[in-house]
C-alpha cells in the first residue's frame, strides 16, 4: 500500500443512522421529486455564477442532473460507510482529528473510536463547521502545534517571514 493517502470524511459507526436518514431523503428528493428539482435547478441556473464558495455550492447542487445524483444517493446508501475496522488500525502515520460539535454524520464519539484505531491519534475539538469556516483561528493553534510537533517545522522563522 502507498505510504500517501489521500484526508477523507468517512461516516464511521455512530453517524450510520443520521448517514442512512440524509441519504433516503436525498434519493427520495431525486426520484420522486425530479420535478421539483428540475424546477429548482432551472430557477438556479438563471442567477450568474458566483466567486462565493456556499453560493456556488448551492447553485451547483441545484443545477445538476437529478439522474446523477440520485445514482451518487444510491452509491451512499449501499456502499460502504467506513474503512474496515482492520484498516483503520493499519494507519500508521502520524494523525490529527478533528472532531465538530452538533454533527451527525461525524459524532465525537466516532472520532474518539477513530483515535482509538490509529496509534498516536490526537482528538481535537473544533467546535462546529462554522467555527472552521469563519473563525479557524480559533482552531489554528492546535493544528500548528501538531505540526511543528510531528514534522519539526519552525513557525517562528516563517511568521517573521510573513
Amino acid at each position: 500500500m502507498s505510504e500517501h493517502r489521500r484526508t477523507s470524511l468517512s461516516v464511521l459507526e455512530h453517524g450510520i443512522g443520521a448517514a442512512g436518514y440524509l441519504w433516503s431523503a436525498g434519493l427520495t428528493l431525486f426520484t420522486l421529486g425530479r420535478p421539483l428539482v428540475w424546477l429548482a435547478g432551472a430557477v438556479a441556473r438563471s442567477f450568474p455564477e458566483t466567486e462565493q464558495p456556499i453560493l456556488g455550492l448551492i447553485r451547483a447542487f441545484l443545477t445538476a442532473p437529478p439522474a446523477r445524483s440520485a445514482a451518487f444517493m444510491r452509491g451512499m446508501l449501499v456502499g460502504r460507510m467506513a474503512p474496515p475496522r482492520a484498516v483503520r488500525r493499519s494507519v500508521n502515520v502520524p494523525t490529527m482529528i478533528l472532531s465538530l460539535t452538533a454533527d451527525p454524520l461525524h459524532p465525537a464519539s466516532d472520532a474518539h473510536s477513530l483515535a482509538a484505531d490509529i496509534v498516536g491519534a490526537q482528538v481535537v475539538s473544533a467546535g462546529t463547521l462554522a467555527t472552521l469556516r469563519f473563525w479557524p483561528r480559533r482552531v489554528t493553534p492546535a493544528i500548528v502545534s501538531f505540526l511543528v510537533e510531528t514534522f519539526g517545522i519552525d513557525v517562528t522563522t516563517r511568521q517573521a517571514d510573513a
